[in-house]
């Protein structure tokens, strides 16, 4: 082993020691017990690091790297030698030289303390004063290589502005790991002392004597023994130290030669002095590279000049400025602005853009229109991800300053070519439209909801929300740089997203301004149309970008930000086996193939860029097919299906109106969907407003549902084929993450929903035709010789509530309540649907709960009443009970077991109840009865709740849901549903009352949809409170629960009439979102209008996928036997 080798990362070792995998002898694949035998514990943390307990992707890993056991061994047997780094290597040269700088000032003064985040300060800087020396020697440095310029003037202030972005990267790198060194060296009770100050009384600024004793020994050790702790932080210092040196000293070098292109393009005069430079305003690439702005000025100038500078090829920059100024050569319209563009050898300088706002409502008027052409634009040449940062509002124009998300290529699905299970849905040939619509190019409303944040957030362009406020409270430090340091919640200045032409506390004008928005939009694709051969012909304006290269990055830049944030924590800088595990994660979408997919080696290029702690990028030909990659690798050849040249070229041939029509729709939908509030007010400052409540009559219950129906008729989408969706927030296909485009079919979310409420109104001709709208894609699926696409169907999506089971349940409703002519070809398409369903489909389930998996499946397939389903049901609930763990609970991809209804116990012991009752088999109950005890356990008595563990931490108090989906109400659900059956006992009686009197007492919630809001609260205890599992409990309790039950509606009711008409959905920043779905939205919240006025067991059949019926057995739904295949 050659001393070089004993400081690579894990990466590094792995790719040395690899071996071809056409000359490798594998005779086994690694498996986690190798792994726990070479190092104890690796096994399980590889694991769970690319793939919690699915160990066959663990033997991918490294079978596809072309490592075998042996080459391993050699790995870990490196990695735990002690790091020795060669002094040739450049990092290691730059950290030598920031330890002697620490060394040689380490009794330089601390900076003053400074107590708040103000405009004029506002970066926190936690443990600046350690890396001061430093920085001042890179600085000097820095000038010194820099004495030979010859042709422009560079201010200190230069200097100073460079030093800062060091510090700046020095201490986001380092912060952690100093912050927890700090902690083990202040002592208990420093915190609360230090932020008394100096005279105890708390009014002066904290006390830095440990801080201070801490700076200077770190500095005196020049970091010797800290980085003997951190040994990976090492690298990090000294890789971010020389590409500062490099990326800046290569930056002036180019100002100064620049000089005549500076002052021909962007009259910046010879004379006239590089006064200041502005970094971070991009994410790290390349070596550490970022966007600066320049300042340039001299004294008798009256204002300055900013340029600029950009550290990347910008031919495609210049050719579509080209563009921007064709169009206006050839239009009657008013001019887009159109910015000067100078492009040298692999960088270039842009005209800068100053951020205005408009001055009046004719000026804003004219910015959304033009805003709706410049939007016609980048969707013809495909736009995506424009988000509020690569925009700038200026006066009455909209300018995209960053052209990287232009002509962006259609990429193959290639996990799903290398997989023998698809990996994504099925598409419609309508949700296909949307996706190459004007909705990618994320100018429109689009929003973001993950886990448990209960409001959606909306990042793009036209139509983030203004901050209400000029300060906002996020996470920062308090008592920065004193011995009282700490993590807290700080208030800061606000951020004005430089996309829009309001200000602070101003309300986003994109709903007041639709029709001149869609106006522009029409315009400016009219005159594509009338000059469409000017871009299509050859030699035309979309030819210009021939064999440019372009940028892309091939996935969200939060994805690599939050990967990086953990490169940086303390236990992952501690060793470059932790390190490397971290950066693991970046395989799993590569390992959901069950092949080698064909862009593997993308991993291994990635990894390169993030151990320089650059966010990955990938540089290819415009018009090309062929992805290369970093370092020398070998390019993924086929890696584009389409290039975004040619796509482009596409779209504007075949532009029409009918194609500008179906766009505007498009546009109209998310719009649409935004329900704005009035100026300066967060909707959630009005969940609990005040209004007056009246019980709402029969007509009157009615009547709302009806309107429901009315405006999810009017939010419809559709095609020229008669295929309908809506836009809204849908689950996603692991149960957690929300996303914003096309519902999909899907019960939770989708227009399923919509054809659920249609049916009640099914005597009325407009709705008999929704539902068959809604129908088409599932009853196609139905039809003779479409065995393939059942089979895809089922093996496509999730088995539960969100999925194939939401779905299934459906049908069966629709097949009973529906409209008489629809009843044949659903009770056809139920049959066929299960006749479809694979015994492997299920084992192969990863879901497991109530809303993704198997558990909520096993209610639909007893309903169906058919042998074959019962069969199915019992391998549903064979599958659940090899995965329940040693305590009765079941855990998803390692997390922490959860309680509750949708994802928690409650939803699966009530299948395995139903199942074990219906068929007769004794472990099914078994197995319940361990859930039940282990829900039971944890039940909080004092707050008459169960917890939920989603964001668990160990030294923290429990929280709670009190909700369908996690909490008393979904609980109090199932325990109805196991009325009847061996498992109903006098403690499922006091845990349904227990639950009632927590609901009955909670405020009105801020949202209304059944799985989290106002509604499904309500109904729950409309439905709870009236069954016969209910005739044992106190009168006054029941009683209590039914006319809270009724008050919860009308005052949600009443609140939407305050509020304009609208019951709330998911709410966002700054607006509700209008949503169809049955759980999240509309459809769910009519239905719920109607179980008040029917009070029928339609509604609590969706709310607990069919398991909980008054005569305490599965209600078969009507359709014929079905032949046993179930193995």
């Amino acid at each position: 082993m050659t001393e070089s080798k004993k400081s690579l990362s894990l990466h590094q070792l792995m790719n040395a020691e690899k071996v071809s995998v056409a000359d490798s002898t594998f005779k086994t694949s690694i498996t986690r017990d190798d792994l726990e035998e070479l190092h104890l514990g690796l096994g399980d943390a590889w694991l769970d690091a690319i793939a919690p307990q699915e160990c066959e992707k663990l033997e991918r890993r490294f079978a596809w790297s072309g490592l075998d056991r042996k080459a391993l061994c050699s790995v870990l047997d490196q990695l735990d030698q002690p790091i020795e780094s060669s002094s040739s290597e450049l990092w290691f040269q730059e950290l030598t030289f920031l330890q002697a700088a620490l060394c040689s000032d380490a009794e330089r003064e601390l900076d003053p303390y400074v107590a708040e985040v103000s405009a004029a300060n506002p970066d926190q800087l936690p443990f600046s004063d350690l890396w001061l020396p430093a920085v001042d020697a890179f600085v000097d440095r820095l000038r010194s290589c820099l004495v030979d310029l010859q042709h422009r003037s560079i201010d200190d202030q230069v200097y100073r502005s460079l030093g800062r972005s060091l510090l700046i990267r020095l201490t986001n790198i380092s912060e952690q790991a100093l912050f927890e060194q700090f902690n083990l060296q202040r002592p208990p009770g420093a915190i609360l002392l230090a932020h008394l100050g100096g005279d105890g009384d708390g009014e002066g600024p904290p006390i830095r004597e440990y801080y201070e004793r801490f700076i200077r020994e770190q500095r005196r050790d020049g970091l010797a023994t800290f980085l003997e702790t951190f040994p990976v932080l090492g690298r990090y210092l000294g890789q971010v130290c020389g590409d500062w040196q490099r990326a800046n000293e290569t930056l002036l070098r180019r100002i100064d030669a620049d000089t005549h292109a500076l002052q021909q393009l962007f009259d910046v005069e010879p004379a006239m002095a590089l006064s200041e430079i502005h970094q971070g305003l991009s994410d790290p690439h390349n070596h550490g590279q970022v966007v600066s702005i320049l300042k340039f000025a001299e004294a008798t100038h009256c204002a300055p000049i900013q340029v600029v500078y950009k550290p990347k090829d910008m031919g495609v920059d210049f050719v579509y400025q080209q563009a921007i100024e064709h169009l206006n050569n050839v239009s009657t319209l008013t001019p887009l602005r159109s910015l000067r563009i100078h492009c040298g050898n692999d960088y270039g300088y842009m005209e800068h853009v100053e951020h205005r706002l408009c001055l009046d409502d004719d000026e804003q008027k004219s910015f959304y229109r033009n805003a709706g052409r410049l939007t016609a634009v980048l969707h013809l040449l495909g736009c995506t991800d424009c988000h509020y940062e690569n925009l700038i509002a200026c006066a009455d124009q909209l300018l995209l300053i960053d052209t990287e998300t232009l002509l962006e290529a259609d990429l193959p699905d290639h996990v799903s070519d290398a997989s023998d299970q698809q990996t994504n849905l099925t598409q419609s040939s309508l949700q296909k439209s949307f996706q190459s619509s004007v909705l990618r190019s994320g100018l429109m409303p689009n929003w973001m909801f993950v886990g448990q944040a209960k409001v959606a957030v909306d990042i793009s362009a036209l139509g983030i929300a203004p901050p209400l406020k000029p300060f906002t409270k996020g996470p920062g430090w308090l008592g920065l740089n004193s011995d009282g340091m700490m993590a807290a919640q700080i208030s800061r200045p606000s951020l004005l997203p430089t996309s829009l032409p309001v200000g602070v506390g101003a309300t986003n004008g994109l709903n007041a301004h639709l029709e001149t928005f869609c106006q522009g939009f029409r315009e400016q694709c009219a005159e594509f149309e009338r000059t469409r051969e000017d871009w299509i012909r050859p030699g035309g304006v979309l030819d210009q970008f021939i064999g440019l290269p372009r940028r892309i990055v091939l996935r969200a830049t939060r994805v690599y930000f939050a990967l990086q944030r953990q490169q940086l924590e303390p236990a992952a800088l501690r060793s470059p086996l932790r390190q490397g595990l971290v950066l693991e994660q970046l395989s799993r979408s590569f390992l959901m193939a069950s092949e080698q997919p064909l862009h593997w080696p993308v991993f291994e290029a990635e990894l390169r860029q993030m151990e320089r702690l650059d966010i990955p990028f990938f540089v290819h030909s415009i018009d090309g097919q062929d992805l290369p990659l970093v370092d020398g690798m070998k390019p993924v050849e086929g890696f584009i299906e389409t290039s975004g040249l040619e796509s482009s070229r596409q779209r504007i041939a075949v532009l029409d109106p009918a194609a500008v029509a179906f766009q505007e729709q498009l546009i109209r939908g998310t719009i649409g969907a935004r329900i704005s509030t009035e100026a300066g007010r967060s909707p959630r400052d009005v969940a609990g407003l005040d209004v007056d409540v009246v019980k709402l009559t029969p007509e009157q219950l009615h009547q709302e549902s009806r309107r429901q129906l009315k405006m999810l008729e009017e939010m419809a989408i559709s095609d020229a084929d008669g295929l309908v969706d809506w836009l809204g927030m849908d689950l996603g296909s692991d149960g957690e993450s929300f996303c914003f485009g096309p519902v999909g079919t899907s019960l939770y979310g989708g227009s399923i929903g919509v054809a659920l409420l249609a049916a009640h109104f099914a005597d009325e001709t407009c709705s008999a035709e929704l539902i068959i709208s809604c129908l088409k894609p599932l009853l196609q699926i139905g039809e003779k010789d479409r065995d393939g696409l059942r089979l895809r169907w089922w093996r496509d999506q999730p088995l539960g509530l969100s999925g194939c089971g939401g779905s299934l349940l459906s049908v069966q409703e629709l097949a009973t309540w529906g409209p008489e002519s629809q009843k044949p070809s659903l009770q056809e398409l139920q049959t066929s649907l299960i006749g479809a369903l694979l015994p492997e489909h299920i084992r192969a389930d990863l879901g497991l709960d109530l809303i993704a998996g198997s558990a909520g499946l096993i209610g639909p397939l007893l309903r169906d009443g058919s042998s074959l389903a019962l069969d199915l049901a019992m391998v549903a609930g064979d599958h659940l009970l090899a995965r329940q763990n040693e305590q009765g609970a079941w855990s998803i991809q390692g997390k922490q077991p959860l309680l509750g209804f949708s994802h928690g116990t409650a939803g699966y012991l009530v299948g395995l109840a139903k199942l074990g009752q219906q068929s007769g088999e004794q472990r099914f109950l078994d197995a319940a009865t361990k859930a039940l005890i282990y829900e039971r356990e944890r039940f909080d008595a004092e707050h008459l709740n169960w917890p939920d563990y989603r964001n668990r931490q160990p030294d923290q108090p429990n929280t709670f849901m009190t909700t369908w989906c996690h909490g008393a109400p979904g609980i109090a659900l199932s325990r109805a549903c196991l009325f009847g059956s061996p498992l109903w006992d006098e403690k499922c009686v006091a845990e349904i009352a227990n639950a009632l009197q927590t609901l009955t007492a909670l405020k009105l919630p801020f949202c209304d949809h059944l799985c989290c809001g106002t509604f499904g609260n309500a109904s729950i205890l409309r439905i709870v409170a009236e069954g016969p599992w209910a005739m044992s409990l106190p009168e006054s309790v029941r009683t209590a629960a039914i006319e809270r039950s009724s008050a919860l509606v009308s005052r949600a009711v009443a609140r939407a009439d305050h509020d304009g008409g609208v019951l709330r959905a998911f709410g966002t920043s700054d607006s509700n979102l209008l949503l169809p779905g049955c759980f999240t939205g509309i459809s769910g919240m009519g239905l719920a209008l109607l179980d008040q006025l029917n009070r029928d067991d339609r509604l609590s059949t969706l709310l607990t996928m069919g398991l909980l019926s008054p005569s305490a057995a599965v209600s078969p739904t009507p359709v014929h036997q079905t032949a046993s295949n179930a193995c």
